[in-house]
């Protein structure tokens, strides 16, 4: 029942909270080397407390995303980068002009310091990151088989794809926003003193945290997921029997309902294993996490490439990094329904259906971009990795397709994300006990009427997203210490070229899984 405007101011929130992240990753990122020469650390040391962080924000988005559909999900929002605010006072305090370097003193606290309460900041931002692209999916819902029909006249759901360029705009902010981020930590290192960036991520969540309390909440506290009740008069005049079941996974997964949330979110646990135990999903997960990965080496690589071999000052070689963040968001218009027929998969899924045939792209068509990404991706990656020679190759050519792989490694993560939506819906998990009717073909409970059916959320797709982030960061995580061991032991050219080799196999893996090998024929039966 909300208007398109108030949609759209509730998603760029959303996106706004995905901004945050990646700004503070970015400026760490950017802040590593000033900060490794004042406290006398080494280069491992200091990149262990950015890989904290990122790992710290991976872990609730696989263990408690359901969680937010049990409690709604702005209080998450809220506390958690309420408190991200004050944990960033003790890492401005470790840093200049709040410490001086002296010969004689110990910075060994300091270091301690800054990498425990980055861990603890990026646990508590988990909170925010897993409800981000989850809040989109709210507002504009899923673009799923089931949804083909009853969602085509959602406001903001033009032509089948209900998510649209917000689902462009997030993969954007999510994979390639950091170098943003990396080009005001450059900037701040080189024209103030280190604690301003921490002090400015704390000026920014403060921002965030208003606009957060700002908007309405997307889902409410779930009160009441269906009352169960008898009344049973007896002599007393008083009802015997009357219960309220709560939660939503768990329902799904094991057919009732949790007394205690940890149920909940164990449920919610086992629901992504055997997402897992899936070939196709697994594959795909694998994909989407080593691109997650390549794309934040590719920054990490690039950066020290033209710092190191091509002697660039750090603005400058911030705003290397930040041309590669412009140039990705051309990705997120890609995803606008009017660069398509109205209706475009609308009217294909039918087509085939009245034809009864099936074409080799599968029951949904993917898009020429889909497949134009996932060769250029590879192909990009290797001409950068061949142009990675240093001065005798001008610094635009490896900017250049560095901004490629980038590219189209976004573009290539927000279609996957479109291709899982095409493919899971919750007619895929089992039925659960307290459903009624096959729940296959039915739109999920309106979050403002009442309905007979308890599942307001398509559990395979919320599931698939939180094990997508979680592998993403990971996979991020491990890119991060991975180019340090490339620049200080094997060489760029060499962990590039071995990264790219790799990266050719899982795309010939994703290709396989997703090829329809089968002839499928739609036979309908009149009794």
């Amino acid at each position: 029942d909300w208007s398109l405007g108030r949609k759209r101011l509730c998603a760029g929130v959303s996106c706004v909270i995905v901004v945050l992240i990646g700004f503070i990753i970015g400026c760490y990122d950017g802040e590593d080397e000033v900060i490794k020469e004042h406290l006398r650390a080494t280069t491992a040391v200091i990149s262990l407390g950015n890989i904290l962080f990122i790992i710290g924000v991976a872990i609730p988005s696989l263990l408690f995303w359901p969680l937010s559909l049990l409690h709604g999900r702005k209080p998450y929002l809220l506390l958690s980068i309420a408190l991200t605010i004050p944990l960033q006072i003790p890492q401005a305090l470790s840093l200049p002009p709040h410490t001086v370097q002296h010969p004689e003193r110990s910075m060994v606290p300091f270091i301690v310091l800054i990498l425990v309460f980055r861990a603890i900041s990026g646990f508590v931002l988990g909170f925010a990151s897993m409800n981000a692209l989850a809040t989109i999916i709210d507002l504009f819902g899923p673009d799923t088989v089931e949804g083909q029909d009853q969602f085509c006249l959602v406001p903001g759901g033009e032509a089948g794809a209900r998510t649209g360029v917000w689902l462009g705009v997030w993969a954007w902010l999510f994979f390639a926003f950091g170098g943003v981020g990396h080009f005001a930590g450059q900037l701040i290192v080189s024209r103030s003193a280190l604690a301003w960036g921490p002090w400015a991520v704390a000026a920014i969540a403060t921002v965030v945290v208003f606009l957060v309390w700002l908007v309405p909440e997307v889902r409410p506290p779930w009160k009441k997921q269906r009352l169960i009740s008898q009344r049973r008069t007896g002599w007393r005049g008083k009802d015997e029997l009357q219960r309220v079941d709560r939660g939503e996974i768990k329902m799904v997964v094991f057919g009732s309902s949790p007394y205690w949330w940890w149920e909940e979110v164990w449920a919610g646990v086992v629901l992504s294993f055997r997402m897992l135990g899936q070939l196709g999903f697994f594959v795909m997960t694998v994909y989407i996490g080593w691109i997650a990965g390549e794309i934040a080496m590719v920054f990490n690589l690039l950066g020290t490439l033209i710092s190191t071999r091509y002697k660039f000052t750090l603005v400058d070689t911030g705003l290397a990094l930040l041309a590669l963040s412009a140039g990705a968001l051309l990705s997120a218009p890609v995803q606008l329904s009017s660069f398509y027929l109205r209706n475009f998969r609308h009217r294909v899924h039918h087509r085939a259906n009245s034809s009864q045939h099936h074409y080799h792209e599968g029951q949904h068509p993917y898009r020429t971009v889909f497949l134009i990404g996932i060769l250029l991706l590879p192909v990009s990656s290797l001409a950068f990795t061949i142009s990675a020679t240093g001065p005798s190759t001008h610094f635009f050519i490896p900017v250049f397709f560095a901004g490629l792989v980038i590219f189209s490694g976004t573009l290539v993560i927000a279609e996957c994300h479109l291709i899982i939506m095409d493919n899971f819906d919750i007619s895929n998990l089992p039925e659960p006990l307290l459903s009624r009717r096959p729940h296959g073909t039915q739109r999920p409970t309106s979050l403002v009427g009442p309905n007979d059916d308890f599942t307001t959320c398509h559990p395979a797709i919320t599931s698939a997203f939180g094990i997508l982030q979680f592998v993403s960061l990971i996979s991020i995580a491990g890119a991060v210490g991975w180019s340090r061991f490339i620049h200080e032991g094997i060489g760029i050219k060499n962990g590039l070229g071995i990264y790219t080799g790799i990266s050719f196999l899982v795309t010939i893996a994703l290709v396989a899984v997703i090829w329809r090998w089968k002839e499928v024929r739609i036979l309908e039966v009149f009794t």
